[in-house]
């Protein structure tokens, strides 16, 4: 699909799906997006307006100049943006009925595997990110299966993400923090996240893990595959008895290993800093925490199935460069989320409409 498609004569085809999920004249109503029917006279004219601004690449005054030659209404650049800035909540709203509706059972098809990570967006003028994308991506469908927008000064968590029960979550070791594996796990799903030296406070026997014991055995051995509790090692009023999981490590190849201690030396040499020997120590392993029993899970299978992470990388990629989701083009909070919004409500009824034609392809099994 083109972006004419989304403004021009493919619109129908492209909003259909939506339309038989919700009543978008009523839930723009609910909302507040629509209240007065003075140019705007329906859910999908608004919506249409939305996706000719963010997607269409419009400015808010050719947006005004494309809705009164197009016939959808006679509208000022500041009519056009005051309609916008109201319409960020029922776009998100938009967004998260889609999302309910491809919601996959973690039981329908085999053990649902979502790999989770975050993804900042610019802003235009700014040398900083504005937005953070929460995301989470579902195999084996291929498709986004969450989304949380939220400003890019709130940090990444896997609290921040419902869980399906029964997934597999799998995550970055930006992910490895003690309250967000615990969120998951006590909603049902199994983690399997990278971990650093320093991410978690673990102990093993009533004691402090030793890493470089742990580095010792895995460089004998092949690998180290151990229980650890997690302990809640940060400063706050929350309490919750440690968390049991697997430890697993593995030595990177030894040009891996080299290549990742140069880069943390001359990180230390930019940011004027030496790193400890227990930092040069962990670059050369991959090391991975896991709620995932030995008995349903062998050590290799688990390090195998996480390098399927790279798969959400795409999805980040294909949103950027695609659909040209680099830069939100205003500082205004409740366009920007209008335009954010917009945006992902259009790829994930793209990724559908894919989905779709792969079914329907000859060469489909």
């Amino acid at each position: 699909m083109t972006q004419e498609a989304f403004i021009g004569d493919g619109w129908r085809e492209v909003i259909a799906p939506l339309s038989k999920l919700v009543d978008l004249d009523e839930t723009a109503r609910a909302s507040g997006a629509l209240v007065r029917r003075r140019e705007i006279k329906s859910g999908e004219d608004l919506l249409r307006l939305a996706v000719a601004w963010s997607v269409g690449g419009l400015s808010l005054r050719r947006s005004a100049a494309w809705a009164g030659t197009s016939g959808l209404a006679e509208l000022c650049d500041s009519a056009v943006l005051r309609r916008l800035r109201k319409a960020a909540d029922w776009l998100e709203g938009l967004v998260q009925s889609v999302v309910r509706a491809r919601a996959p059972s973690a039981g329908a098809e085999g053990r649902l595997i979502r790999l989770v990570d975050g993804s900042t967006v610019g802003v235009v003028g700014s040398d900083r990110p504005g937005w953070r994308l929460h995301t989470a991506f579902d195999l084996p469908n291929g498709r986004i299966g969450d989304v949380v927008l939220t400003p890019a000064s709130e940090g990444e968590g896997l609290e921040r993400l419902p869980v399906v029960a029964g997934e597999l979550c799998i995550a970055d070791r930006g992910f490895a923090r003690p309250d967000g594996l615990r969120h998951v796990v006590d909603h049902g799903g199994d983690i399997l996240v990278r971990a650093g030296s320093r991410s978690l406070k673990l102990e093993i026997d009533g004691k402090p893990l030793d890493w470089m014991a742990v580095f010792a055995a895995a460089e004998r051995d092949g690998f180290y595959d151990g229980a650890v509790l997690v302990l809640n090692g940060r400063k706050s009023r929350k309490t919750w008895p440690p968390l049991p999981l697997r430890l697993i490590v593995k030595p990177l190849p030894p040009e891996a290993a080299e290549a990742a201690r140069q880069r943390l030396r001359r990180a230390g040499q930019r940011e004027r800093y030496e790193p400890s020997r227990l930092a040069v120590a962990a670059a050369g392993h991959v090391m991975l925490v896991t709620s995932l029993s030995r008995e349903h899970s062998q050590a290799d299978e688990l390090l195998a199935l996480y390098r399927l992470r790279w798969q959400i990388e795409l999805a980040f990629k294909r949103l950027k460069s695609l659909l040209e989701m680099r830069a939100v083009p205003t500082k205004d909070p409740g366009l920007a989320k209008t335009w954010l919004y917009a945006n992902l409500l259009i790829a994930l009824l793209t990724e559908d409409y894919g989905a779709e034609l792969a079914e329907s392809s000859p060469c489909a099994p």
